[in-house]
């Protein structure tokens, strides 16, 4: 097995593009998708009531990735990890080495004067750049007080989309503008996926949980207790943590210091197979 299909970076890109009345993606689910894990909904239901994932490697040298098993030297398809700004992975002795990206951008390039950065949908660094007069310069108007130039990124609030102004802009957040963010998790928190460590959110505006801010593995202080009452009504769904089986609407929480910031976390089992943590 040399690489993964470039196909799978295709239907990772199309799923779920178009959202439905129900923001399923402040439960959490976009972790789930990166993994690669079947969501299972209750009938009649919107958003899942958990996931199946396979997060077991076949061996100590072997690597997991988006669903998939890789053997020791197999290297990841560019395509399923560029845009989140990885390049050149490799399973090493069931860990992943990669070449993190510094673009240009980031290093103070600019653009010349009348002119922007233009940016691909997939791709973490910017392109090239766009001169154009102003008039001459399509739009992707949002509302009235939101627009964007043709190679434009943004990320409309209150979704897990990374998109890209396109030409002939249809008004719609489908595939030729968006796509759904790529954690690809796996590359640098492997570990911690296989050892059922929990995701945990920070508070950055909006209501949607998107790609995990850190991960808190079990520590011998935390107290597993009911801390959602009404989710706890005897389902039989349960989340793992370390070697544990929380029950959903149980969980516990945890003070962090993160990225200099004391943070009050709260961890909950509300979508199986993990824990999901949020700062209050």
């Amino acid at each position: 097995m040399g690489s993964l299909l470039p196909t799978l970076a295709i239907i990772i890109g199309l799923l779920n593009i178009v959202s439905c009345d129900t923001n399923c993606d402040t439960l959490g689910i976009l972790l789930y998708e990166d993994l690669g894990c079947k969501p299972v909904k209750t009938e009649g239901q919107d958003c899942p009531e958990k996931f199946e994932c396979d997060l077991v490697k076949a061996n100590q040298t072997a690597c997991m990735f988006k669903g998939r098993t890789l053997n020791d030297g197999d290297e990841v398809d560019t395509d399923l990890t560029y845009s989140s700004c990885n390049v050149g992975c490799h399973c090493r002795s069931g860990e992943f080495t990669c070449a993190i990206l510094d673009c240009p951008e980031w290093l103070g390039l600019r653009a010349e004067p009348n002119c922007y950065l233009k940016h691909e949908l997939g791709k973490c660094c910017s392109t090239g750049q766009i001169c154009s007069p102003p008039a001459d310069v399509q739009k992707c108007k949002l509302s009235d007080t939101e627009s964007y130039n043709v190679g434009q990124q943004f990320s409309p609030r209150d979704t897990c989309l990374s998109c890209v102004c396109p030409e002939n802009f249809s008004g719609k957040l489908d595939e030729k503008a968006c796509a759904r963010r790529n954690c690809a998790a796996q590359l640098r928190h492997s570990a911690d996926i296989e050892a059922n460590c929990a995701p945990a959110y920070f508070k950055y505006g909006g209501n949607t949980l998107c790609c995990p801010d850190a991960w808190l593995c079990p520590s011998t202080s935390d107290k597993i207790e009911v801390v959602n009452s009404d989710a706890a009504k005897g389902t039989g769904l349960e989340c793992n943590y370390g070697n544990q089986k929380i029950n959903l609407g149980e969980g516990f929480h945890r003070k962090i210091n993160q990225y200099g910031q004391d943070r009050d976390i709260q961890c909950e089992c509300s979508l199986p197979p993990l824990l999901t943590c949020k700062e209050k």
